[in-house]
């Protein structure tokens, strides 16, 4: 009788042990907690490497299609062009006077005052002018300067004056320069006295052009 008293109590004793087993293998088996925590003091919770990668991957599928880094666009620079010309003859003037025009090719950017004969610069920088003139009188010379704010820069002149021809043979001038203006300058055509500058509708003779090479402030 003692003796199955100790085999009850031993299979009891195996019979613990075999479930302690069992729950020490199922646990080994679950997978990992996604959460670990520092065993410090402040015992705050961080993202294991699996959990960075797949906010990561949630990130890169909230950006599908959209850049990140998009092209800036260009700051827009000044364009500036103008050209302009005389359809009929000027002169003999008593004064020296600013020379009006009554045809234009272009005016890019409407610096060009077609009332006044004034070109004014919208932006400081480099500026190319060309101006041209034609003289068919044998009584009177031709001549074109080229003026800014009120000093002469430049000029055309012709004269073959010949009063026994009264038919001379046309003269054209021209001539060409590039100026550094600021903002606001002014740049006109002057028509010296007692001068005459001969153009027509089809050969426009007398012209006047000028555009921005660069400014001074390439963002300008």
């Amino acid at each position: 009788m003692e003796f199955l008293r100790l085999r009850l109590a031993v299979l009891g004793v195996l019979a613990i042990v075999g479930s302690l087993g069992l729950r020490v293998t199922r646990a080994s088996a679950a997978p990992k907690c996604r959460w670990v925590c520092d065993e410090g003091s402040n015992r705050d919770s961080r993202l294991t490497y699996d959990s960075k990668m797949e906010m990561n991957e949630g990130r890169q599928a909230r950006r599908l299609g959209v850049d990140p880094y998009p092209p800036q666009p260009t700051p827009p620079t000044h364009r500036v062009a103008f050209s302009v010309a005389r359809t009929t003859p000027i002169g003999p003037l008593p004064n020296d006077t600013i020379l009006p025009f009554d045809f234009m090719f272009s005016n890019a950017g409407g610096a060009f005052d077609m009332e006044t004969g004034l070109f004014t610069a919208p932006v400081s920088g480099t500026y190319f002018f060309s101006f041209r003139g034609q003289k068919r009188s044998a009584q009177y010379l031709m001549y074109l300067g080229l003026w800014k704010n009120g000093e002469e820069m430049a000029g055309v002149y012709e004269d073959n004056l010949d009063p026994q021809n009264p038919n001379p043979s046309p003269g054209n001038a021209s001539n060409n320069l590039i100026l550094h203006l600021f903002e606001r300058d002014q740049v006109y055509l002057m028509i010296s006295d007692n001068a005459i500058a001969f153009s027509t509708v089809f050969g426009k003779y007398v012209g006047f052009s000028g555009f921005l090479l660069f400014p001074d402030n390439p963002y300008a």
